[in-house]
């Protein structure tokens, strides 16, 4: 009997290994799929020092230079792309001061698929509608391929692709200086 029961005993812990990991496979994927629907986004404002760009408060929109960053921080698809356009609408309307420059920091955006890529083009048109400059910060040659698959590219500028935020904010400065705002168009 001491032998069957140590035989039970030395086999609980490998039941118990069992369950987790059976629920850890089934639960894990699902916890992707619920984070990548509800990634993580953020407006970014540059640092005071100008050296890097930090999330701003509360979702706040651009500063007073007419700058807004955008971090998507997911691939964008099916699950959140509305959430993507909601973003895009919500930062541009609510806006302290008129956007001039929409810059997507599209590093997190490793992948797209074709809902995705719709909503990237409807947001593309609304901002050129409203006579605001779509750029690409800190994108890789997947995301690009990804833009000429879904015939995006001819949306952007090829002008307007930088590979930090530094760079886009510079590019928007020198472009700029001087220049009054524009205007946001009658949807405004």
């Amino acid at each position: 009997m001491t032998n069957r029961s140590e035989h039970l005993a030395s086999r609980r812990p490998c039941f118990h290994w069992r369950v987790r990991r059976c629920v850890d496979r089934h639960t894990g994927p699902i916890d992707v799929i619920r984070r990548a629907s509800r990634p993580e986004t953020a407006a970014l404002l540059e640092a005071p020092d100008g050296s890097h760009f930090l999330p701003a408060e509360g979702g706040q929109a651009a500063g007073s230079s007419g700058l807004m960053v955008y971090r998507f921080g997911a691939p964008l698809y099916f699950a959140n792309a509305t959430l993507f356009l909601d973003d895009v609408e919500r930062l541009v309307t609510q806006s302290p001061t008129p956007v001039r420059w929409f810059v997507l920091d599209a590093q997190a955006m490793v992948d797209v698929d074709t809902t995705g890529a719709g909503v990237l083009g409807q947001a593309i048109t609304m901002l050129k509608k409203r006579n605001i400059t779509f750029a690409v910060s800190r994108a890789d040659g997947v995301f690009r391929s990804w833009l000429e698959k879904y015939e995006l590219m001819g949306l952007i500028d090829r002008k307007r692709f930088y590979p930090t935020n530094r760079h886009a904010a510079d590019a928007f400065r020198r472009e700029t200086a001087g220049a009054p705002a524009p205007d946001r168009g009658a949807n405004s």
